[in-house]
C-alpha cells in the first residue's frame, strides 16, 4: 500500500483491532475460558447495531459457543462543516498561517476515539483542530502511536500558534 494505504482505509473502513487477551490464572493448566476485548471503529453513516450483529455472526461461525457482549456503543459522529463559523473560522487561520501557499484545509474523519459523542448528544457540532507543520519528506502517519512518537519542534510552535491564532481571534465567541 502507499504511504497513506493504512491510514485512508482507517478512515473509509469499519475497523476491529483485538487489544487485551484474559485466559488462565497458571501456566501450567490450560484455561476454560479465554476473553478478548477488541476496540471496533465504525465509521459515519454505520448503523451501530447492524455492525454488532454482524461482527456477532462472523465471530459465532468461528466458534459457535462464542458469546459477544458490548461493554459501549454509539453511534459515529460526524458535524456539518459547509457554513460553520467555527469551520470557517479555523479554515481563514490556517490559510493566513500558511507561510508556504502549500495549505490546504479538508475536512476529514478521526479514526480516533474523542470526546465528539459528548458533545453531539448535547446537540453541539464538534471539529478537531490539531494544527501542526510537517516539512514533506516526514511521514507523518508513521510518527503517531510508534516507536519515538513525535513532531518537529519548529511545526509544533507553528501549530501552537496558529491554535493560539484561532481562540483569541474576533469571532471565536462559539468555538
Amino acid at each position: 500500500m502507499a504511504p497513506f494505504g493504512p491510514f485512508l482505509h482507517s478512515l473509509t473502513h469499519n475497523t476491529v483491532a483485538p487489544t487485551m487477551v484474559n485466559a488462565g490464572l497458571k501456566v501450567n493448566v490450560l484455561p476454560s475460558e479465554c476473553e478478548l476485548r477488541v476496540d471496533c471503529r465504525i465509521v459515519p453513516g454505520t448503523d451501530p447495531a447492524q455492525f454488532v450483529a454482524a461482527f456477532t455472526a462472523l465471530i459465532t461461525s468461528i466458534d459457535p459457543q462464542a458469546q459477544v457482549s458490548v461493554l459501549e456503543t454509539g453511534p459515529p459522529v460526524a458535524s456539518e462543516y459547509k457554513n460553520s463559523p467555527v469551520w470557517n473560522l479555523a479554515r481563514e487561520v490556517l490559510l493566513e498561517a500558511d507561510t508556504v501557499g502549500e495549505v490546504s484545509v479538508v475536512p476529514s474523519v478521526v479514526q480516533g476515539f474523542t470526546d465528539a459523542r459528548a458533545f453531539a448528544e448535547l446537540g453541539l457540532p464538534c471539529f478537531g483542530f490539531s494544527p501542526l507543520w510537517f516539512p514533506p519528506q516526514i511521514n507523518f502517519g508513521a510518527l503517531f502511536h510508534g516507536h519515538n512518537e513525535r513532531v518537529p519542534v519548529h511545526g509544533f510552535r507553528w501549530g501552537a500558534a496558529t491554535f493560539y491564532e484561532f481562540v483569541t481571534r474576533p469571532g471565536c465567541d462559539g468555538c
